[in-house]
């Protein structure tokens, strides 16, 4: 919402005074004898003159504010009348208005006629005879632009006419049509209603250029339309001709839609720059108005000053010499009670009102020093109560960008946590799987990297709560050496890509048992030495360790760290921005190496809060040295090396407590990465684990009589219901000592977490999850009812018996790694990628012949990341070959791409069968049926709304049949509902009709059942 500022109030001309209020009143009183002694001489002339005076007035300047005042009052109607002519939408409405304003306008030319002699009146008529000719070009402007839009509204009925045209002749040939011509007709129809409905937008626009373009557009693709009908039989073919020459002329016809609305917009144009030219004509007319009223006003003033004069010279004259003088002395003193006295005491009592809130007007009458004074006071205030508007404006702005921003955050957040929580949940458990030597050390950078940018994440997040003074530090137990070692190792590797020797000096005397902040540390020694890295082409990088002279205190010490590159260097001049936040040393710089800027500010405000700062030497050419202290806590009596175990905390082996081992515990994730993550992970832990997809399934599962389960870790954000709405549901059946609910959540703020608190959930995990924070919180709230041993993990010989050694077109060590050596786990995936994309290659083809891109880059994106999952490297990688040209729209390359992706899916989907058909003995523990809750009411709604669609042969089926999908995902109703799909999606609405009331009716059977008691 825009914002208007208040406008600064006019300030209070500073005019000189001659003379206080009590020497003009002293002087008054001398100068009342002197009145006296002139009066009686000159009674008879001010008599005369008063007499002259009185006859100006009637006959001059009284007759002149009459017309003034209706002069003024004209033009304010001229002025509204001149904006409804401009506004007008009809013509009967056109021509009264302007009937209206031409009677106006004649009668105000009249009264500024009457008033040529005083200045500013001639002007005033030749102006307003200036204004005729133009209302006549508004009026002839505004007709056209009133034919103008009833010419479109036509054009856009006769388009809506031919839309059901269109759809009526679809639907009658579309089930004379043999198989191979639906492709055609199915583009046939969509261009239709693709340029029907770009041109009916059109019609919304303002602007002429996305008139113009829709007008392109259309005749682009209309001209496509004769290629995809030529295949028809002749009479359809002539059907669909004459139709097509139709929908050219409704739509780019002389008088089709887009030249209508082109016509239309170029008349609004017109007759709106027309109208705002007449307004400001009218508005500069009433400026000349209203000066020419204020000097008449201003002319009858002096007038009636005179006169008043002269009749209070005659009252004077009339009472006698003798008394005169006392009368007068007593009129003074009661003019200055009243007109000095009073009016101070009443400017006081409204200031003072004004103080406490009230709104009382101040006095400002009349010219004296009083009333200026009044003025002067009212300006104050008014000053006052605007600077007060403007602080509470940019304190409402700031709240604003406040609320923006953590949106922003919250909403970054959540998108990179959720691959990151894959990242490290599938490193994790490719080390645990024992991978060789050279892949471990890969995985263990990868797993240190990816922990290093978790924090990164963690910090960014943390900026705003720096910026407002809310960022804590901790103070834990930490080894000096294992930041070292994360920094070096994250390092490292961008460091031997451009061969740079990094390394790492550490002065004798150096305590690695710490107290602080080991995070917030790692964060700052990493952006220093990346920095480094990246300036600097060739020669080292060297990270530095001392210990300062002083300490802070007991138990305290101040270390000092240096990182020296032998990079670009900087002038002293970028030097002292570097800082600054968003700045680098100049723009070569940004477009060279990239970079936003922020790190070192961060690093700069961190290093103040742990008592320490950072300073910088450099020179250009010769490289730069970056110090960096800190005051941290030693440890007493503790250890300066780091025990094995603790050295590799992600693979020391992840345990539940001893007595809760065996326990059921119940996961929920709509992302079926996240869902085997936290499977396995649990499942090394000792504890039996259900997976499920869904919140309802979740609802249904935790609330099953003798379910068991001692705790549920759920997701935040699912599609059919999240799990705030999974908790409430569970805590009102069972309460909040039932069941520990946990939240598995990408987003980290702290808002998330009071959300998940006050929804009746225990407690909050961040994505990525973190294994040993996994395991810590479950041993805090698993609670040992429902437990029973987990089944043994099979091992070795568990590939002999579930997997061949070899299956052609899968590559099965990587899956392994992947499903954490786990054959059984490798082998249901590999039955579930062959379900699901078993007919990949004929969905496939359909696709490109329907000329789907968004679709076709959806299906090949799913296609990918499955294959992957299961091993199917050549077809992810075509899959993903194929998904780039479908985003790109690269239809000259995506047959080809379509071809390769089937033959490289071939020799996998045949393993696939062979590995199904297989007598293998699998012990497979059953997943427990999940169905989810629906409202039968409204299945029954989205059932009878997508049969409306398909009887009348609506293109929104598509849409409805989505709705219904989704209501019935996992109730077992998964074949009938696809053969709708299919239906549907092949625009065979018929046939739709006929598989929708089997399922329908399978449907109804089941409510039945579930309803009968």
């Amino acid at each position: 919402m825009m914002t208007t500022e208040p406008a600064p109030t006019a300030p209070i001309p500073r005019a000189p005074f001659r003379g206080g209020v009590g020497r003009r009143v002293g002087l008054g009183l001398l100068v009342m004898v002197g009145v006296l002694l002139g009066v009686s001489g000159a009674a008879l002339y001010d008599l005369a003159q008063f007499r002259h005076a009185l006859s100006d007035l009637s006959n001059g300047a009284l007759p002149r504010i009459t017309t003034g005042a209706v002069l003024n009052g004209g033009l304010q109607q001229v002025l509204s009348q001149a904006t409804r002519l401009g506004g007008a939408t009809s013509h009967p409405e056109r021509r009264v208005t302007l009937a209206e304003l031409t009677a106006n306008l004649t009668a105000v030319t009249r009264s500024a006629q009457a008033l040529s002699d005083i200045e500013g009146g001639a002007t005033l008529a030749g102006v307003l005879g200036t204004l005729v000719p133009t209302l006549a070009d508004l009026d002839r402007l505004v007709a056209e632009r009133i034919d103008a839009a009833a010419r479109s509204d036509d054009a856009l009925d006769e388009t809506r006419r031919l839309s059901a045209e269109a759809g009526a002749l679809v639907a009658a040939v579309l089930p004379t049509l043999p198989p191979d011509r639906l492709g055609p007709l199915t583009a046939w129809t969509n261009t239709v209603n693709r340029v029907l409905n770009e041109s009916t937008h059109a019609g919304n626009s303002r602007f002429q250029r996305e008139i113009a373009r829709a007008q392109r557009d259309a005749a682009a693709a209309l001209s496509a339309l004769p290629a995809l009908h030529a295949g028809l039989p002749p009479e359809q073919a002539e059907r669909f001709a004459a139709l097509h020459g139709r929908l050219e002329t409704a739509l780019l016809g002389p008088s089709g839609l887009l030249p209508s609305l082109m016509e239309r917009q170029a008349a609004i144009a017109r007759s709106k720059a027309l109208t705002n030219q007449v307004l400001v004509m009218v508005e500069e007319v009433v400026k000349i108005a209203h000066a020419l009223f204020e000097r008449i006003n201003a002319a009858a003033a002096d007038e009636a000053d005179g006169l008043s004069e002269l009749a209070a010279t005659q009252n004077r004259i009339l009472i006698g010499l003798g008394a005169l003088g006392f009368l007068v002395a007593l009129g003074v003193y009661l003019y200055l009670r009243r007109f000095l006295t009073l009016r101070l005491v009443r400017l006081n009592d409204a200031v003072l009102d004004r103080v406490e809130g009230r709104e009382t007007p101040l006095p400002d009458g009349g010219t004296d020093e009083i009333a200026t004074i009044s003025r002067s006071i009212r300006h104050f205030l008014d000053e006052i109560a605007r600077r007060q508007q403007q602080v509470e404006e940019a304190r409402r702005r700031a709240e604003e960008a406040s609320r923006a921003k953590g949106d922003f955050l919250a909403n970054m957040s959540h998108e990179i946590r959720t691959p990151m929580n894959a990242i490290l949940g599938l490193s994790h458990l490719a080390l645990r799987a024992g991978p060789p030597p050279r892949q471990r050390g890969y995985l263990t950078r990868i797993r240190a990297s990816a922990t290093a940018l978790l924090g990164i994440i963690n910090d960014i997040l943390d900026v705003s709560k720096i910026e407002a003074g809310m960022l804590t530090l901790e103070r834990v137990p930490f080894d000096l050496s294992a930041v070292l070692d994360m920094v070096a190792g994250t390092a490292a590797l961008s460091a031997e890509e451009k061969g740079l020797a990094l390394r790492l000096e550490v002065a004798p005397g150096v305590p690695t048992a710490l107290l602080g902040d080991p995070l917030r540390l790692g964060q700052v020694l990493l952006n220093l030495v990346n920095n480094a890295v990246k300036f600097t082409e060739s020669g080292s990088v060297v990270l530095g360790v001392t210990v300062a002279e002083r300490t802070e205190g007991e138990g305290e010490t101040e270390l000092r760290f240096a990182v020296r590159d032998t990079g670009i260097g900087m002038t002293a001049e970028q030097v002292a921005r570097l800082f600054q936040p968003f700045a680098q040393a100049d723009s070569s710089t940004t477009r060279r190496y990239g970079g936003t800027g922020l790190g070192l500010a961060i690093s700069r405000r961190l290093a103040v809060m742990m008592g320490g700062g950072i300073a910088v030497d450099s020179a250009p050419g010769l490289g730069s040295t970056f110090r960096f202290t800190v005051t941290v806590g030693v440890q007493d009596g503790a250890a300066t090396a780091l025990p094995a175990a603790l050295a590799d905390p992600g693979l020391a082996g992840l345990q539940v407590d001893e007595p809760l081992r065996g326990l059921r515990v119940l996961v929920a994730d709509d992302n079926a990465v996240n869902r085997l993550v936290a499977r396995e992970l649990l499942e090394d832990a000792g504890l039996v684990v259900t997976a499920v997809g869904s919140g309802g399934e979740a609802v249904r599962l935790a609330l099953e009589p003798g379910a068991g389960y001692a705790a549920l870790l759920t997701d935040v954000q699912m599609p059919d219901m999240d799990g705030f709405a999974v908790a409430r549901a569970i805590r009102r059946q069972c309460g909040p000592d039932r069941l520990p609910i946990i939240a598995m959540t990408a987003h980290a703020l702290e808002e998330e977490r009071r959300r998940c608190l006050d929804a009746g959930m225990d407690d909050h995990i961040a994505k990525p999850v973190e294994p040993h924070r996994l395991v810590a919180v479950l041993n805090r709230w698993l609670k040992p009812f429902g437990r029973r041993e987990a089944p043994p993990v099979a091992k070795g010989a568990e590939m002999d018996a579930v997997l061949p050694d070899g299956l052609e077109g899968f590559d099965l060590a990587p899956a392994l790694v992947r499903m954490n050596g786990r054959a059984r786990t490798l082998r249901r995936a590999i039955l579930d990628f062959l379900d699901r994309y078993g007919d990949a290659p004929v969905r496939l083809e359909h696709l490109r012949r329907a000329g789907d891109g968004p679709a076709l880059e959806r299906f090949a994106h799913g296609l990918r990341g499955s294959a992957g999952t299961v091993g199917a490297l050549a077809a992810s990688a075509a899959a993903a070959a194929l998904e780039l040209a479908a985003r790109e729209e690269r239809w000259d390359a995506i047959p080809g791409l379509v071809a390769d992706l089937s033959a490289a899916l071939g020799p996998a989907l045949a393993s696939a069968e062979t590995l199904r058909s297989a007598e293998v003995a699998v012990e497979v523990v059953p997943d427990i049926p999940a169905v989810p809750l629906v409202d039968p009411d409204t299945l029954d709604e989205a059932l009878r709304a997508l049969e409306e669609a398909l009887r009348s042969g609506s293109l929104s089926a598509a849409a409805r049949f989505d709705a219904v999908r989704g209501l019935l995902a996992g109730r077992g109703h998964d074949e009938a509902v696809d053969k709708v799909g299919r239906a549907v999606e092949e625009l065979d609405f018929a046939a739709a009709r006929a598989a929708l009331e089997r399922l329908t009716a399978a449907w109804t059977r089941e409510r039945d059942r579930e309803t009968t008691p």
